[in-house]
């Protein structure tokens, strides 16, 4: 489940920020969208303790800011010198992709801690940068009589190792041993370790050896309209397929490992897969994911699937796209004629604005909220959304915060903290139903049965109707009881999830010579 934590928050701006925004110091504010070098100075006098540096520095690396983590910590290393501040320091290093300093700070502040109840935390995170190049090999699928596990392994540590048991749905989240060994979070007779070109899993002393299939995979790097880089892996099949699969991101903190289970499961399909990291984060250095519209994440799907088809000679390429995804891969396929199928995971039917009212509005109702209160609180926010797209200034969201203050759901409601946060809304109100009924190629869509995120019976209506109006040959599948991420329990995927995505992509493979 970790691999989710920022995309199950939701996947639109408020909601995956919204709770990080209230907890901030004021004084850090608008500040994490604009700062330079130069407001440093201010920062650094408003911390005064180790703590203070710690949370400023987090906060800003959650805003996508490691470069400023990095500069404000440095800067005031002299004021003290404990692990869980040279940790956070780690943190912004990998961050920015600089593995190599990362380890080197690790190293440090495990001459710090002894006995410091960190150490753990310590020593694994030293460990996994220490084998970094050979985990990175390890990435990929392994297979034992027809079964299918997934590895992988996030060189920045955003996400810890995981094994996918693709059968089961079950997923493993790993930290490293002393003997080169992983045991297995919160297993305490699970392991799995690498011999040779094999994955062994030891469970209740019971040992299963799953062999690598192999395959490739490459850093690519895309050049987008306004010369920015983004930088992901390619992985391809050693069938030679000339199909790519584009794959796009849900809202919130997201580098490519995020979605590389998705990523292999349509290599196990037969096709090729491109993953990023999105801009700010992991090896994608330029930009800022937190402020990235709808129109830029159009651009660097489209962008790879030129110049990936241009380098690699594909001759289909198709576009997938979970959650906030799922407007971005059916925009880009309506937009630009380089896609030649569509999937869309989790994908609304409703614009941005309606899509966070209901999910809001489903989450309220479900705490057992009245009729009256569900009432006034959907009021609330549509009147909140009015005055943003009536580019109302900032400060006359304060008197919607008075309002709120005196109702039932006070703790429930939001308006934007931040002008970049009402300025993303303005600017990113598509309406699924104008692109939609566009669409001509096949298209996959699967919709999870107990999504409280993108509400069935919100969505389902608007969504097929669009769909109905198109000239696609179109798929749908609900897998019952599945969350929005498609896990039915924590670690645990529907297995439907990933088998119906192996199936259909396998029926859109095109093999090229050699």
């Amino acid at each position: 489940m970790l691999r989710h934590i920022a995309l199950s928050i939701l996947w639109l701006i408020p909601m995956a920020v919204g709770p990080a925004m209230a907890q901030s110091a004021p004084d850090l504010g608008e500040m994490l969208f604009t700062c330079d070098g130069a407001c440093l100075g201010e920062l650094s006098i408003q911390t005064r303790s180790a703590e203070e540096i710690r949370h400023a520095a987090e906060e800003l690396m959650w805003f996508g800011r490691g470069d400023l983590a990095e500069a404000l910590i440095t800067r005031r290393a002299a004021s003290f010198s404990e692990a869980e501040t040279l940790l956070t320091l780690s943190d912004a290093l990998l961050q920015r992709g600089r593995v190599g300093q990362a380890q080197s700070v690790l190293r440090e502040a495990l001459t710090l801690l002894p006995l410091a109840p960190v150490r753990s935390r310590l020593e694994n995170r030293e460990r996994l940068l220490g084998r970094a190049d050979e985990l990175h090999h390890r990435v990929g699928i392994y297979s034992r009589q027809g079964r299918l596990v997934l590895f992988k392994f996030d060189p920045f540590l955003l996400n810890p190792p995981a094994v996918l048991d693709l059968q089961s749905g079950q997923e493993l989240w790993l930290r490293s041993n002393a003997d080169s060994t992983f045991s297995v979070i919160g297993q305490d007779r699970a392991e799995v370790s690498f011999a040779n070109s094999r994955l062994v899993l030891t469970q209740n002393g019971s040992h299963a050896a799953y062999e690598h299939v192999p395959m490739v995979i490459e850093i690519a790097s895309i050049r987008l309209r306004d010369g920015a880089a983004v930088v992901g892996d390619l992985l391809r099949p050693q069938t030679h397929s000339s199909t790519l699969v584009i794959l796009t991101h849900g809202a919130g903190k997201a580098d490519r490992a995020n979605l590389y289970f998705e990523a292999l499961n349509i290599v196990a399909a037969g096709a090729a897969a491109f993953v990023y990291d999105k801009p700010g984060l992991g090896a994608s250095t330029d930009g800022n994911w937190l402020t990235l519209s709808l129109a830029q994440q159009v651009d660097i799907v489209t962008q790879a699937a030129r110049q990936l088809r241009s380098r690699y000679g594909f001759t289909s390429v198709g576009v997938w796209g979970f959650s906030q995804g799922g407007w971005v891969a059916p925009m880009a396929a309506t937009s630009s004629q380089a896609f030649s199928f569509v999937v869309m995971a989790s994908a609304s039917g409703l614009s941005p604005e309606e899509q966070d009212l209901s999910a809001r509005r489903e989450a309220y109702r479900a705490s057992g909220a009245e009729a009256a209160a569900l009432s006034s609180f959907t009021d609330f926010h549509r009147r909140v959304f009015s005055a943003i797209n009536a580019d109302a200034p900032l400060a006359s969201f304060a008197t919607f915060r008075d309002e709120a203050a005196h109702q039932p759901w006070a703790t429930r409601a939001w308006t934007p903290q931040f002008s970049a946060e009402a300025t993303w809304w303005r600017e990113n109100q598509v309406q699924p139903s104008n692109y939609l009924p566009r669409l001509t190629g096949p298209v996959l869509v699967l919709l999870a049965g107990n999504d409280q995120s993108v509400v069935p019976n919100d969505n389902m209506a608007p969504l097929v109707t669009a769909l109905a109006r198109s000239g696609a040959i179109v798929q749908l599948n609900v897998i019952p009881g599945a969350t929005h991420t498609f896990e039915t329990s924590d670690s645990v995927f529907a297995p439907a999830y990933f088998a119906v995505q192996r199936a259909w992509i396998a029926q859109h493979v095109q093999l090229s010579p050699g």
